[in-house]
């Protein structure tokens, strides 16, 4: 049997202060990359998160991960008539993986290139 310590694992890659210049899905702008250790199969946590300042409502910034572990199309999020120009966003998941290397990033793009993302991460941790 294993000891919690024996297969516990994080890693993580940060940026911070990256202005979007990216403006179309076919050609996004890749503002994080982590590349892990080789990694024994498991339950792992996937995530990012990230803030971004608007230089107007409704303006949307489209992101999504990007590497190993792919989303299959972007999200996005604009801030609304209502809300501050200023955005975060977290997200989340438990993943079954097969082990090796993993590479996530975080590929964003903004038809008008005027959103700057203030901070980013991504990370990955073993649950089992």
């Amino acid at each position: 049997m294993a000891e919690l310590f024996d297969i516990a694992s994080y890693d993580t890659a940060k940026a911070a202060g990256i202005a979007i210049t990216a403006t179309t899905e076919g050609s996004p702008q890749t503002v994080v990359t982590l590349t892990t250790p080789n990694l024994p199969a498991g339950k792992y946590n996937i995530g990012y998160s990230w803030q971004a300042t608007f230089q107007g409502k409704d303006r949307p910034l489209f992101f999504k991960i990007g590497g190993t572990l792919a989303d299959a199309a972007f999200f996005s999020n604009a801030p609304g008539v209502n809300n501050a120009l200023v955005y975060n966003r977290a997200y989340f998941f438990p993943k079954d993986y097969v082990g090796g290397v993993v590479t996530l990033s975080l590929e964003m793009y903004d038809p008008l290139a005027q959103a700057v993302v203030d901070f980013v991460d991504v990370s990955i941790a073993r649950l089992q």
